[in-house]
């Protein structure tokens, strides 16, 4: 498919959508054919790919992100040791949402809308 027909199907705007298909390619997920009757494809079958693989490519930041921040007022211990709770919580998480993203391959989430749309 090309950009704007992905574009069009998934409604996100064209712009955002080739810096995530760029970010893709990168990471060997999809390859870019160009041209007139150009577009993008997997690099692998939907099956072989997971859904893990393609959230690392495409997402700078983890999904639980803590803004820690000093306090001059004297309680910058009591936070400091509170960011650090949430912090670890945090990095639990992000490692068992990445787990069980692992387990789920792009034709299961083709599955699942699909099954969704009837």
């Amino acid at each position: 498919m090309s950009s704007e027909e992905l574009s069009r199907s998934t409604g996100i705007h064209s712009v955002r959508l080739r810096r995530i298909l760029s970010q893709l390619g990168r990471n060997g997920l999809v390859l870019s054919n160009r041209g007139l009757a150009g577009g993008f494809t997997l690099a692998r079958s939907p099956e072989e790919l997971h859904l893990q693989e393609v959230y690392c490519a495409v997402e700078t930041r983890k999904a639980f992100h803590l803004d820690v921040t000093r306090n001059d007022q004297g309680t910058a211990a009591l936070s400091g040791r509170v960011n650090g709770f949430f912090l670890r919580l945090f990095e639990q998480l992000q490692v068992e949402i990445e787990e069980s993203m692992s387990n789920i391959t792009i034709a299961d989430v083709l599955r699942s809308t699909t099954q969704q749309e009837e």
